[in-house]
């Protein structure tokens, strides 16, 4: 019996002098993760940007979301790794969202007669919500691949082939909308 208790107490010994194993990560992520900006900026404001859209109209907004992006955009392709600039790039890209979204959406309500408003603005939603889905699955490929500048770089290519494409139409409708 006491050849098995010296052999426990040994064992038990054995065991205090490990080290214990680390069950927290070494570089916890910040009480607030910074992701969480952009739908600070997404949903924050929109009383706001409905008052600049009645102010100065859906062109002029959907303009400045354009450019709100691309100057988020930049912050995020070339300096995120600075945290403040990314957390601004990042509440930059949620506000660049509800300016478009708004501006977009109700644009579209203009438009569109009363008897075929929800179909269209139904369509709009669909749209958008798929687009939106086939980003977050090719951006979290992209990242994976070759990494988050890489993706933001990509962006920042795609926002302005958008602005541009955008100016390019608004020009050709003013110039052919004046001639009747």
């Amino acid at each position: 019996m006491d050849a098995h208790l010296a052999l426990k107490t040994t064992n038990q010994r054995a065991k205090v002098n490990q080290p214990t194993p680390q069950t927290h990560h070494p570089n916890p992520p910040p009480p607030n993760p910074p992701h969480e900006k952009s739908g600070l900026g997404m949903y924050a404001f929109s009383p706001l940007v409905g008052l600049l859209n009645i102010r100065v109209g859906f062109a002029k907004s959907v303009c400045l979301g354009g450019g709100i992006m691309i100057f988020s955009v930049v912050l995020l392709a070339f300096f995120h790794a600075i945290f403040v600039l990314f957390v601004i790039g990042l509440f930059g890209v949620g506000l660049a969202w509800s300016v478009g979204m708004i501006a977009s959406s109700a644009a579209v309500s203009q438009v569109a007669d009363s008897v075929q408003r929800v179909k269209v603005q139904g369509r709009l939603d669909v749209c958008i919500n798929v687009a939106a889905g086939v980003t977050s699955l090719c951006s979290g490929l992209v990242t994976g691949v070759v990494g988050y500048p890489a993706l933001a770089v990509s962006f920042l290519a795609v926002s302005i082939l958008i602005a541009v494409a955008t100016l390019v139409a608004s020009r050709y409708q003013l110039k052919y909308s004046h001639k009747e």
